[in-house]
C-alpha cells in the first residue's frame, strides 16, 4: 500500500519519553543561561571602570609601579604604553567588573580588589579594554606566562592615545587639569592603540604581571563576540590558538556555574 493510505496505515509517533524531554529542558535552560550569560556580563560602558578605588589602586601602585613625580604631579606606571603618566590618566582597571563582584566565587577568587584582578592602564587603554575593543591574552606556553595585548577593532590602530584621552576628557569620563594633559602629550607623542596592539604587559615595581588568566580568556571570548556581532575587523598578528585554549575550561565552567532559572 502506497501513498495516502500507506501513511494512514503508520502507527502515530510515540510521544518522547522522560530522558529525551529531560534533554530538551536541559538545553533550553542552557541556551537561556547563555543569553543571561552575555547580557549580565558585557564589557561595554555600562560596565566600564566609573571610579577608582584609592585602596585598590594603591595595591597595585605599590605591585607594578616606582614612586615618581614630574611637573604632572605624581606619575604612575602604565603597563601597557610602558610609560610613567600623570596618576589621574592612570587607572586601576579590575578585570572582572566591580560590578559583577558578587559574582567573584563563579570566576575562582573572592575578593574583588585582590591585586591579581587588576591593571594599571593609561585611561583610554583602559577605557577600550572596558568596551572589548581591545583584549590582553595569555601565552601560557612561556613559564611564566606573558600576556599580550590585541585590539579587536582595526578602526582604533591609527588613533593617538592622547586623543582619545582629549575626547574622554571632553566627555567627562576622566579628570585630567591641563598640565597633566601636557606631560601627557609630551611623553606619549604619537603613540596610537596600533603602537600597543602585540605589546606584553609590564611592571615597573615589585612584582610581575600575575593577572587573573581565567578572566582574561573570559575577558577575550566575550570580545570576540562582540566583534562579530559589530563586524569589526581584527589588525593583522590575532593570538595563535595556543593563547587561547589554556582558559576555555575556566570559561566554560564560569558559563555552567550561573544560575539556570534567570535569577542575578
Amino acid at each position: 500500500v502506497t501513498g495516502p493510505a500507506a501513511a494512514a496505515a503508520q502507527p502515530p509517533a510515540a510521544p518522547p519519553g522522560p530522558i529525551v524531554e529531560q534533554l530538551q529542558a536541559r538545553v533550553q535552560q542552557l541556551e537561556f543561561a547563555d543569553a543571561i550569560m552575555w547580557e549580565l556580563f558585557d564589557y561595554d560602558d555600562s560596565n566600564a571602570t566609573s571610579i577608582s578605588v584609592r585602596e585598590f589602586k594603591e595595591t597595585l601602585l605599590a605591585a607594578y609601579s616606582a614612586q615618581r613625580g614630574g611637573s604632572g604631579g605624581r606619575l604612575a606606571f602604565c603597563m601597557l604604553t610602558h610609560e610613567y603618566l600623570p596618576n589621574s590618566t592612570v587607572i586601576a582597571a579590575h578585570l572582572w567588573k566591580r560590578a559583577w563582584s558578587r559574582f567573584c566565587n563563579k570566576a575562582g577568587f573572592d575578593n574583588i580588589d585582590d591585586v591579581r584582578n587588576g591593571l594599571l592602564l593609561f585611561k583610554p587603554i583602559e577605557w577600550a579594554f572596558d568596551n572589548s575593543k581591545l583584549s590582553i591574552v595569555p601565552n601560557t606556553t612561556f613559564n611564566p606566562p606573558t600576556f599580550q595585548a590585541y585590539l579587536q577593532d582595526a578602526s582604533l590602530a591609527d588613533v593617538r592615545l592622547v586623543d582619545k584621552l582629549e575626547e574622554l576628557r571632553g566627555r567627562d569620563k576622566i579628570k585630567v587639569t591641563d598640565a597633566e594633559l601636557d606631560y601627557t602629550r609630551q611623553h606619549l607623542g604619537d603613540m596610537t592603540f596600533g603602537d600597543v596592539h602585540q605589546r606584553n604587559l609590564r611592571s615597573d615595581g615589585s612584582s610581575p604581571p600575575e593577572p587573573f588568566t581565567r578572566v582574561l580568556h573570559f575577558q577575550y571570548k566575550r570580545a570576540l563576540r562582540k566583534a562579530a556581532q559589530q563586524g569589526w575587523q581584527q589588525p593583522e598578528g590575532t593570538p595563535p590558538s595556543s593563547h587561547a585554549s589554556p582558559g576555555a575550561w575556566h570559561v566554560q565552567r564560569m558559563f555552567d556555574s550561573l544560575p539556570h532559572d534567570g535569577s542575578q
